[in-house]
């Protein structure tokens, strides 16, 4: 194995790699620590709404997948079959 090591980074001298330092953290990192830097990554609920319209559940400030509808001015024309 040493001599994989010798291979892989050449003959040991000053700065090079010794067998048993091939990066590894230096301390455990706490439960809490690693909780705390993992905070934001929580998944978070979709905001849903019901349509105006039509009633059925669309995502806020996006146009409406049943009937196009945007806001009282803009409505989207929802095609039914594409080719």
């Amino acid at each position: 194995m040493l001599s994989d090591v010798y291979a892989l980074y050449g003959a040991v001298g000053a700065g090079s790699i010794v067998a048993g330092e091939l990066m590894l953290p230096v301390n455990k990192k706490s439960k809490m620590r690693k909780r705390t830097r993992r905070s934001h990554l929580a998944l978070r609920p979709v905001a849903l709404m019901a349509c105006p319209q039509c009633g059925r559940a669309k995502l806020s400030h996006l146009a409406c997948g049943n009937c196009g509808y945007v806001n009282a001015h803009t409505t989207i024309k929802v095609g039914g079959e594409e080719s």
